[in-house]
C-alpha cells in the first residue's frame, strides 16, 4: 500500500497506558468493498503494545460473515483474531493481543479478511507506522527490535 497511517506518541501522562491520535490524512485510510479504515493507532501499555483499528462498514455483511484479522507481529510473525460483526453495526473496532516487542520507525501491515461460508469474500489491507520516542518505550518496558 502506498499510503499508511502514522502514529507518533510524543508523551505519556498515564503510567498504565497511553495512546495518541494518529497523524492521519484522509488519503492514508484504505477503503475496500466492505470496509473503510477510519482510525488506527497503537496503544502502549506497560510492557506491551496493542494495535487498534476502527473500520466503517461500507455495506452490510452477509449473514454469519465474520472478520479474520492478521496483525503483523515482529515478536511472533503474525497474530490472527476472529471478530464477529453484529448485523446493525456500522463501525467495527479490532484490537490485537498485547505485543511485548516492536521495531520503532517501521510500517506494519494489518490484513482483514471477510469470511462467509468458509470462503474469503473480501480483503482489506491497512499499513500503520510505529514511531515513538525511544525513552518512552524504555520507561514503559517495551523491548525494541534493533
Amino acid at each position: 500500500m502506498k499510503y499508511f497511517l502514522t502514529v507518533s506518541i510524543l508523551s505519556c501522562l498515564l503510567i498504565s497506558g497511553c495512546t495518541q491520535k494518529p497523524i492521519v490524512k484522509s488519503d492514508d485510510m484504505e477503503s475496500s468493498e466492505y470496509l473503510t479504515t477510519i482510525a488506527g493507532e497503537f496503544i502502549i501499555r506497560e510492557k506491551a503494545v496493542i494495535y487498534s483499528l476502527t473500520y466503517k462498514l461500507n455495506k452490510p455483511l452477509p449473514d454469519n460473515a465474520f472478520l479474520r484479522v492478521d496483525f503483523e507481529n515482529p515478536f511472533d510473525k503474525s497474530i490472527v483474531i476472529q471478530k464477529d460483526v453484529y448485523p446493525d453495526s456500522d463501525e467495527i473496532l479490532v484490537q490485537s493481543i498485547a505485543i511485548p516487542t516492536i521495531e520503532n520507525r517501521r510500517t506494519y501491515r494489518v490484513l482483514t479478511e471477510i469470511v462467509h461460508n468458509d470462503e474469503v469474500i473480501s480483503k482489506h489491507a491497512q499499513n500503520i507506522r510505529f514511531l515513538v520516542r525511544t525513552s518512552l518505550l524504555d520507561r514503559m518496558g517495551i523491548i525494541l527490535i534493533r
